[in-house]
């Protein structure tokens, strides 16, 4: 559900592994068809000169695949206007560039919606998930709803705390599922804007923090039964380990893109008192070195008990 591929001359690509030679993307069978389309209109395209200037493209689709945005870095003084056709010639429903600094939508919209059905313990509930073009969501639209499934069956009753949320899909599916009071902490502007308004349907049980983890857990009162992480792939690091050691919640849901900065910070969680009580893998990312992990910890005192 979201890739960037890179420009060189006509071709546009991967990088093909340990190298920066571009390879076709289409080939390695990770796209829909509708992307494929607007991959190859941007090959035509920039073959016949009628798009000049691109250096990158980033595509982000919706889980259903009706949604697709293409966002374009492009040199500066390149024209930018003759992009709009995407809209009308391939299956793209939105078209935004980042030129010289400056972010644009240019054509439809910039934004890609799902609406995730979340099962729980109270009446079902659809989280509605917005997401700008430039904010992060995870990429494997077929092993999402396991992902989040093995997340929610971790959780302890109390409120819970969620970190490097994102647009919500965790924090958010939690409150919709088990009606928890949940917290919300996301330091990108432009992510903490999608997930504010994700989270307006649940403002009764859902609060939002716009600012930095670090910052947040400075202030924080330290009663979640259950604190979240899934942070970027440099992990927590010791700073945030610190302060999380301090929290003492009841449960600790790490999700990680990195089993190697995932080993570090669990072994500084041990080192602090805490132990890994269970781990599955998610294959995420088929046939590269990548697994995403779910490790739930707990205080030694509580696992012991």
């Amino acid at each position: 559900m979201r890739a960037r591929l890179h420009v060189q001359g006509t071709r546009v690509g991967f990088y093909r592994e340990g190298s920066h030679d571009v390879c076709d993307a289409v080939a390695t069978g990770q796209f829909l068809s509708g992307t494929a389309t607007a991959i190859a209109w941007f090959a035509r395209a920039l073959e016949t000169g009628a798009v000049q200037g691109v250096q990158s493209i980033e595509v982000t689709e919706n889980v259903a695949g009706t949604e697709r945005v293409c966002h374009v870095e492009l040199r500066a003084g390149a024209h930018a206007a003759r992009l709009r056709a995407l809209v009308d010639e391939a299956d793209v429903t939105g078209v935004a560039v980042t030129q010289a600094g400056s972010f644009e939508t240019v054509a439809g919209s910039a934004t890609v919606v799902d609406d995730f059905p979340v099962p729980g313990d109270v009446p079902a509930r659809t989280v509605q998930l917005r997401r700008d073009a430039r904010s992060f969501f995870q990429g494997n639209r077929y092993l999402l709803s396991p992902l989040v499934e093995c997340v929610l069956s971790a959780i302890r009753p109390g409120p819970v705390l969620d970190l490097y949320a994102g647009v919500g899909l965790f924090g958010l599916s939690c409150a919709a599922a088990r009606g928890q009071q949940t917290t919300i902490v996301e330091g990108s502007a432009i992510t903490g804007a999608d997930l504010a308004a994700n989270a307006a349907p649940f403002a009764d049980g859902v609060e939002v923090h716009q600012m930095p983890v670090e910052a947040y857990l400075d202030g924080a009162s330290g009663n979640h039964a259950t604190i979240i992480v899934d942070p970027p792939r440099s992990g927590l690091g010791h700073s945030v380990v610190e302060r999380l050691l301090a929290q003492r919640p009841e449960r600790l849901i790490y999700v990680s893109c990195d089993p190697a900065t995932f080993a570090r910070d669990t072994g500084l969680l041990g080192a602090g008192g805490w132990r890994l009580r269970s781990l599955r893998a998610f294959d995420l990312f088929p046939n590269t070195a990548h697994v995403e992990v779910v490790g739930v910890l707990e205080p030694i005192a509580v696992a012991i008990s």
